[in-house]
């Protein structure tokens, strides 16, 4: 991705069965929440956005299908426009999350 300078490597995910933020999400049927997802996306960019003098932040996330405890999914980026960056989450070849990222001047402000 151009605009860190860098390519961001596709990575695999996987979501842990045992993890705490399925407790409740939902009962006897539980699904990957958002904010995990989020957070699991985040975590693999900021790293690579603070090394540039940036900060990450989520704008937009559009959910497809459902991910499962367990479930292996590759996580791709591309370069959107006017500095956001969008992850893209696959379980083989279906579309699972897409979430879109601003990268802004770290130390901006609110």
């Amino acid at each position: 991705m151009s605009e860190l300078g860098v390519a961001l490597p596709e990575q695999e995910l996987r979501f842990a069965p045992g993890a705490a933020y399925y407790d409740g999400h939902f009962e006897g049927n539980p699904v990957t929440p958002a904010i995990a997802q989020i957070g699991a996306c985040l975590a693999q960019l900021a790293p690579y956005a603070a090394a540039r003098g940036r900060s990450a932040r989520p704008l937009a996330a559009r959910f497809y299908a459902v991910i499962a405890p367990g479930d292996t999914i590759r996580l791709t980026w591309k370069l959107g426009q006017e500095g956001a960056v969008e992850a893209v989450l696959h379980r083989s070849e279906q579309l699972c999350s897409r979430i879109t990222f601003e990268l802004a001047n770290a130390g901006g402000g609110l």
